[in-house]
């Protein structure tokens, strides 16, 4: 009788055993085929360096994503920092250049903390250097250098930075998301990262920009593309290369564009160019001519005349291939009219990539 209950026992657990295992076997497919049904895209983020290509992922990450942590934040906060002496010293060697020298006790004091100061990676600097910082930027001498070579000298984010310079060196602030999508952090790495989007799965993959760092570039043409974004900064005509101070940058993001059309493992259905950094162009164009810098250039000394002309540089090079950009001005920091950008490159890539199959 014992045996016979045991028996019985057994033969239950086993049919409880194959059930669970087909539940989980059911549950598996399921998710299988869930995974076979999502729809992914691939997008390559690419330009030359300080166009605004990490400011989009950002703004990515604050539309599609988490944000940002208070870690993250305070690592951009060091960033920051670092950002604003490095080029209070570039101000400060043109103060001595161009002789412009304060006769202030306190500036001068400022000047010899500033200029001899070493900064340690990843380390936040004393409230106290904020304080040299804000003497240094009120004084009439740096103000005098930075109106006439901040476009050269200086990063294009620098005035935001310096006007609230007092935030950015005390302890107990936390960046905002306006300060982190204006803080400039070089792209050292190649990332790719997934954003869901209307439950569609949307890969960024964002790269460095810099001359050495763009060979590493072709190892991502071959891969299931379906698209380029290719970012540059329209206000950089009077600039040249870090890396190459005998290149003007407008020449440079030309000559990428064109060296990425002609990739033979590079063919994409869509590019999307974002000219970037139009909100600086007014400011620039006041007090850089043109002309001196892009002698080819024949238009007016004024914005819209300059956007149009690379509008058309841009398009005329893409002539001879199967898809021609859709181009957008853009203002990156600008988390509203980001929103409607990154829509409008959605809608441009999914559009083009029904024609590439016949569906349209």
């Amino acid at each position: 009788m014992q045996k016979q209950a045991s028996k019985g026992l057994n033969s239950d657990t086993r049919s409880e055993a194959k059930r669970r295992s087909m539940k989980i076997d059911a549950m598996i497919k399921a998710e299988q085929r869930k995974k076979e049904l999502e729809v992914h895209y691939r997008l390559l983020v690419l330009g030359p360096a300080d166009s605004g290509k990490s400011t989009l992922l950002k703004q990515l990450c604050l539309i599609y994503g988490t944000g940002f942590t208070p870690q993250e934040r305070q690592d951009l906060k060091i960033v920051i920092q670092h950002s604003i002496i490095r080029n209070l010293k570039a101000l400060v060697i043109a103060l001595q250049h161009y002789q412009e020298i304060d006769p202030d006790p306190k500036v001068e004091n400022a000047i010899q903390i500033i200029d001899t100061m070493y900064m340690k990676e990843d380390e936040l600097l004393d409230e106290s250097v904020g304080l040299y910082s804000k003497i240094l930027w009120e004084s009439p001498g740096i103000k005098k250098v930075f109106q006439t070579a901040a476009g050269v000298l200086c990063d294009d984010n620098l005035e935001y930075l310096l006007t609230n310079v007092g935030n950015f060196f005390s302890p107990n602030y936390t960046l905002t998301d306006e300060d982190v999508l204006i803080c400039r952090r070089k792209t050292e790495q190649i990332t790719e990262t997934i954003f869901n989007i209307d439950n569609q799965f949307w890969h960024f993959v964002d790269v460095s920009g810099q001359r050495d760092k763009r060979q590493k570039w072709a190892a991502y043409f071959d891969r299931d593309i379906s698209g380029i974004v290719y970012v540059f900064s329209c206000v950089a005509y009077n600039q040249t290369l870090e890396e190459a101070p005998d290149q003007n940058r407008i020449l440079d993001a030309l000559q990428l564009y064109e060296s990425l059309l002609e990739h033979p493992l590079l063919k994409p259905s869509s590019i999307i160019i974002l000219m970037n950094k139009t909100d600086l162009l007014k400011d620039r164009i006041a007090k850089y001519q043109i002309k001196d810098y892009l002698p080819h250039y024949t238009g007016k000394n004024e914005r819209d005349a300059y956007i149009e002309f690379l509008r058309g540089m841009f398009t005329v090079r893409a002539e001879n291939t199967q898809c021609q950009p859709f181009i957008f001005k853009t203002k990156a920091t600008d988390t509203k009219m980001m929103r409607k950008i990154i829509l409008s490159v959605r809608e441009s890539v999914m559009q083009n990539i029904s024609k590439s199959i016949g569906f349209a």
